[in-house]
């Protein structure tokens, strides 16, 4: 499968992956969830307070949530990087298709993680909630509906493959069966 350590055991390279996954869907719903809570959940819950307790409040929020951006960021791209390691020989074969959705993932995915961490870099915080990540919170939901359409292609592509094959007659491997 992976093979990427001679000296390490299949066994232990292939549970790699499903951990992988596992850990950029972790990263990608709290990036997608704190995203939710700091920018529409919080300044609602705050309007009463002072000025300066909203500020105070909204400062703190922020380096937690920055710890968290940042995080599961380089996360991401980590993930990300062995499923495409892992997984491109598929999308130049028999999931061609579903190429263009995968690339549109990648890039759109990259875009909205510069954004966040762009936006979690700044030292001080906004005294108003930023539209800005607003949108990339838009991005971000595009990124995961990308995603599950590649899958959705990728498991079309392999039903249909499916499909094919049972129609073959038994030790006939020719796509023609006979008359």
């Amino acid at each position: 499968m992976l093979n990427w350590f001679p000296y390490i055991p299949e066994r232990i390279q292939e549970a790699l992956f499903p951990l992988s996954r596992w850990l950029h869907i972790v990263c990608t719903c709290l990036l997608v969830g704190g995203t939710l809570f700091y920018e529409f959940i919080i300044p609602k819950a705050i309007e009463d307070l002072k000025e300066e307790t909203q500020l105070a409040v909204l400062g703190r929020v922020r380096w937690f949530f920055g710890q968290v951006v940042i995080l599961s960021a380089l996360i991401l791209v980590f993930t990300g990087s062995i499923a495409v390691f892992q997984q491109s020989r598929l999308y130049t074969g028999i999931f061609h298709e579903a190429r263009a959705w995968i690339f549109l993932h990648i890039a759109l995915g990259i875009f909205a993680l510069i954004v966040a961490v762009a936006a979690m870099a700044r030292t001080r915080a906004p005294r108003m909630p930023l539209s800005w990540l607003r949108v990339n919170f838009v991005i971000l939901l595009i990124v995961i509906f990308v995603s599950a359409v590649s899958r959705h292609m990728r498991m079309m592509v392999r039903n249909n493959a499916d499909q094919l094959q049972l129609r073959l007659p038994t030790g006939d491997s020719s796509p023609n069966p006979p008359p």
